[in-house]
């Protein structure tokens, strides 16, 4: 299926597939931070208008962010999330997810990614750096969401790419692996020191500011005053805590 493309900067597109894959253009490779869940060609549409070699990573280990891996010989990732991708291309875990999705996907979805695919992992640790000719982007290890879980920093231009880490509405941390709302914090104050002029989310929206970074720093707060309401879905007993522009969602007995 042919991928939704977005032109947001003349060297930055965004292409959509469950979550926003950016695609950065530099002078001599070109950056896909993250590959989609598999229901899009992500990859052909990224080369299309890449026209150089293309450097994939995942922002972390989830299933709507590494569905287009196997099109590509080393997707990096950061080490921390290498269970966490194990555990979601199992085939039960994927069946779960497939039929926990809307109608729409659920029909599709299954003949793309009923199987477990190839990750082809690359594992990458915190501070190392991608170099695309003209622009660097720097992996910045924020566990929270996942262990895992990276942003890519261009510190030339300012630009965030948050994926699951730093999103409008809310950060998920009660799932498999997740971590607590205390890490999230430290994370939050890591990307707090960088000078962020633009965020470039992995759900919602293409474009946001900073601004979401003291927003879940004082979210993780209110947790930790033991502050929101407990409610229950499929994942179990969960607080979710609001501040802000933003809210939290994590396991229960949480600290």
């Amino acid at each position: 299926m042919k991928a939704r493309v977005e032109r947001l900067y003349d060297d930055l597109y965004v292409i959509q597939d469950m979550c926003n894959c950016y695609l950065l253009l530099g002078s001599e490779k070109a950056l896909l931070v993250d590959t989609g869940v598999g229901l899009r060609d992500v990859p052909a549409a990224a080369r299309s208008i890449a026209r150089r070699p293309i450097v994939a990573v995942n922002t972390h280990a989830h299933i709507d962010h590494f569905g287009g891996n196997h099109w590509f010989d080393g997707v990096f990732v950061h080490r921390a999330d290498e269970e966490v991708g194990a555990f979601q291309n199992d085939p039960a875990f994927r069946k779960y997810a497939v039929n926990a999705m809307p109608p729409p996907v659920r029909l599709v979805l299954p003949k793309r990614i009923w199987g477990p695919l190839p990750l082809n992992y690359r594992f990458v640790s915190d501070g190392e750096t991608i170099d695309l000719g003209d622009r660097k982007v720097e992996f910045v290890h924020t566990p929270g969401h996942t262990p895992g879980s990276c942003c890519l920093y261009e510190p030339s231009k300012g630009y965030l790419f948050g994926g699951d880490t730093l999103v409008p509405r809310l950060v998920l941390l009660n799932l498999d692996f997740s971590e607590t709302p205390a890490v999230l914090k430290a994370s939050m104050e890591k990307l707090s020191a960088l000078d962020v002029r633009k965020v470039f989310p992995g759900h919602h929206v293409y474009e946001t500011d900073a601004s979401l970074i003291a927003d879940y720093i004082g979210a993780c707060d209110a947790h930790a005053r033991g502050e929101g309401f407990l409610a229950h879905d499929m994942t179990g007993m969960k607080r979710i805590v609001k501040y802000g522009k933003v809210q939290i969602e994590c396991r229960a007995d949480s600290r």
